[in-house]
């Protein structure tokens, strides 16, 4: 009787978790300065020949680069970078979440897109502009303030017209947001 198990091809967890240790030991080894420059060639060798088996594709590169910078005598160390990120440091990076019962705020402009423009025809929309008043400094940034402080206040009860409990937090959270617009 042949019995075929589909389950066991592939790497085993502990395999990849092993895989996983000896990698950041030895990334480990990488920032401390009292480690010899032997020592980590030897441990990123030792992790390229014995425990790559499920690992990804740019920790194999990453160690390819480490034995070479370190066969190439070079005893710079990686350097990690742990001050804290500005919430629009990055784009397309989310927000931090401001109010537990808040949708998240958009990601991209609400605006609508301008419509093609044909080659021949004069352009219109130049004259629109031109008429038009510039916009202060962060206004389409504190429309989505505004947009998020009514979402997040419309779910309030009001007590006798007093805002109360959550309702202040929309109000908080819609100062802080306005304020990061203006920086």
């Amino acid at each position: 009787m042949l019995v075929v198990a589909g389950g066991a091809c592939g790497p085993s967890v502990s395999a990849i978790y092993e895989g996983n240790v000896r990698f950041e030991h030895c990334y480990r080894l990488d920032l401390d300065a009292r480690v010899a420059r032997g020592h980590r060639t030897a441990c990123w060798r030792e992790w390229s020949e014995r425990y790559t088996y499920g690992q990804t594709r740019d920790r194999l590169e990453y160690a390819k680069r480490r034995i070479g910078a370190l066969d190439a005598g070079d005893d710079s160390r990686p350097t990690l970078d742990l001050s804290p990120r500005d919430a629009g440091a990055a784009p397309g990076e989310a927000p931090a979440p401001t109010n537990l019962h808040a949708p998240p705020p958009p990601l991209i402009s609400t605006s609508k897109p301008e419509p093609p423009v044909d080659a021949g025809a004069p352009d219109a929309r130049k004259s629109e502009t031109a008429d038009a008043a510039p916009s202060p400094p962060g206004a389409e940034c504190r429309a989505g303030c505004e947009s998020t402080w009514k979402t997040c206040s419309s779910s309030c009860d009001l007590d006798a017209g007093l805002r109360r409990g959550g309702c202040k937090l929309c109000d908080t959270d819609y100062g802080r947001c306005v304020q990061r617009c203006l920086k």
